[in-house]
């Protein structure tokens, strides 16, 4: 946890000032991804959205439940060919590739502006 936040805290510095934050696809497992996006949504007051290259799964974290991050991330599984869901502050979904993942991080990011 002390490592997600610190990382947090870095990534914040150099990043847009609105909108839902992307981080950057990583290698890193499921675990540490989520760790990273709750530290970033917490630390921000926004959605996070981070991908793990190796687990080809996505998570986006939401600040509060406000976001309803199950209701506007679910459709957007379909055009990606992943499978997945969540509710109002935490979604997750796997994905057949690379390709596919980074798709549906785009078109996430979209919706969450």
């Amino acid at each position: 946890a002390e490592r997600a936040e610190a990382e947090a805290g870095l990534f914040l510095l150099n990043s847009p000032k609105t909108g839902a934050l992307e981080l950057p696809i990583s290698d890193r497992s499921y675990e540490e991804i989520l760790e990273s996006a709750k530290a970033v949504a917490s630390a921000s007051g926004r959605p996070t959205l981070i991908g793990s290259r190796t687990a080809l799964r996505a998570v986006v974290v939401a600040p509060g439940p406000s976001f309803k991050l199950g209701v506007r991330l679910k459709p957007l599984l379909a055009e990606a060919a992943g499978k997945g869901g969540g509710g109002p502050a935490q979604f997750q979904a796997q994905f057949p590739d690379e390709a596919s993942l980074e798709r549906f991080l785009e078109s996430a990011r979209e919706a969450l502006l």
